[in-house]
């Protein structure tokens, strides 16, 4: 089966531009029978959606990244038809009207945001899929043939999101690095990762950052301060002890009044947190988290049984698993369930909630995404770094550069066994790289779990 993330998208702009030139909507139309990975550069463009219509141009439905995530849960092939996962149009509320200013039956806030449909007798019962803010509208005429496509920005509803981002680990596997720097302050591309990964998160329109820091802590306060030097506002959630991957948001200085992001610091990634948020709302989940597709080789021929009965022999085949990316974004309700006085690990958490049959749900990443864990994660990130972020040029903050990446990964090779070096010379594990795909085929575990690590 194929796969289908494409080639990792250029990270969303903090803001919307204010006007933009029109886009040509014909280049977002399909037809039904195409191969769904004729969607993705579509939906990876400004258009945002792409239009599936029959050979008269007559609307018939809509695919749009929250579609296509569905279909990598659902293990769909890239070459199946697009109308296997589009969303049919019939009546629906995202469809513009000609002369209408607004799509039909919609119904908006003051902030122009989408509110629930009107219709919706039971908010419970089936997932709110028009609730967050719409982007690109198609104009269909009377005989519902496509004639243009409404080109409105709405806010970015992550300028007003917290970023709780879990900075207090031990680094034990990247040590002797670690002893004197914490592994957030390793550096990339000649700054720290964390500052990397705080000022990727400020393109996609964060402001707001919390950093969760025990070991060296001291090292992390001082380079950031406040933030204001980046742009940003950061503030600290210090841990007297380790208390896992939840436990720290016992220790926030106060609630959150709205749904908040929380990753780890050691993850190098372009999701797409707009999407993230986007699907988290379509569900009216309590608890969103991020999932990579794993597989793990089996060296024999596996045999399918009925009783005494062969059914099939499947020649050394790949078992796949969806596993923990490490981000994840929480309603404030979710805090209630995390002890206050001992350590918490978000799978607890995640078991409480699915315990309690509270909503969660998953958001398969097709991005770029390397969990820099392992010192062979750490060269992969220094040349993943110039190949893939460093290509767009260089920013502000590149200027000047203190850090030498290449001294510590000489560093590095000089004291790791020579086991951990030769990991390199294989494709590494807890990366995902940029190809085609919609069902990624990535065979590396992440260890997104790691508060000592």
């Amino acid at each position: 089966m194929n796969d289908l993330r494409g080639e990792s998208p250029p990270l969303a702009p903090a803001r919307a531009a204010e006007a933009r030139p029109s886009l040509d909507w014909r280049q977002a139309q399909l037809a039904p029978g195409e191969p769904i990975r004729n969607a993705i550069p579509v939906i990876d463009s400004e258009h945002q959606v792409a239009l599936v219509v029959d050979s008269d141009a007559r609307l018939l439905g809509k695919v749009t990244d929250s579609d296509l995530r569905r279909a990598m849960l659902e293990g769909v092939s890239q070459e199946a038809p697009v109308s296997s996962i589009m969303r049919s149009h019939g009546d629906a509320p995202w469809v513009r009207r000609l002369g209408q200013s607004r799509p039909q039956n919609a119904t908006y806030d003051a902030e122009g945001r989408r509110a629930a449909e009107r219709q919706d007798s039971d908010p419970d019962s089936k997932p709110n899929a028009e609730r967050y803010p719409l982007r690109r509208h198609p104009i269909v005429d009377a005989e519902g043939r496509v004639v243009g496509m409404a080109n409105a920005d709405a806010p970015n509803p992550l300028e007003d999101r917290w970023m709780v981002i879990m900075a207090g680990g031990l680094g034990r596997r990247l040590r002797p690095l670690t002893e004197e720097i914490p592994k957030p302050m390793l550096p990339l591309g000649g700054r720290p990762m964390l500052e990397r990964l705080v000022l990727t998160l400020k393109e996609q329109g964060f402001r707001r950052f919390y950093l969760s820091v025990h070991y060296l802590a001291e090292v992390i306060e001082d380079h950031f301060g406040d933030g204001s030097r980046f742009g940003v506002q950061v503030e600290y959630v210090r841990e007297p002890e380790p208390r896992g991957t939840a436990g720290a948001l016992a220790l926030l200085p106060q609630r959150p009044q709205e749904s908040f992001f929380v990753m780890n610091a050691d993850v190098l990634t372009q999701v797409s947190f707009r999407h993230l948020f986007e699907l988290h709302e379509e569900h009216s989940a309590e608890a969103t988290l991020c999932v990579l597709e794993h597989g793990i080789p089996v060296p024999f021929g596996v045999v399918d049984l009925e009783g005494h009965g062969i059914t099939a022999i499947r020649e050394k085949p790949t078992a796949r698993f969806f596993v923990s990316g490490g981000i994840y974004l929480l309603e404030p309700s979710a805090l209630d369930l995390i002890p206050q006085d001992q350590p918490f690990d978000m799978p607890s958490l995640l078991d409480d909630l699915i315990q309690k049959e509270r909503t969660t749900a998953a958001f398969p990443v097709r991005e770029y995404w390397l969990d820099v864990g392992r010192p062979s994660d750490f060269h992969r990130a220094q040349g993943d770094w110039r190949r893939i972020f460093a290509k767009k040029g260089k920013t502000a903050a590149d200027e000047g550069a203190s850090f030498s990446s290449e001294q510590l990964v000489s560093s590095l090779e000089t004291n790791t066994p020579e086991t951990a070096r030769s990991e390199h010379s294989s494709p590494p594990q807890g990366a995902v790289s940029p190809r085609p795909s919609i069902k990624p085929a990535s065979d590396d575990l992440p260890a997104s779990e790691r508060e000592a690590s």
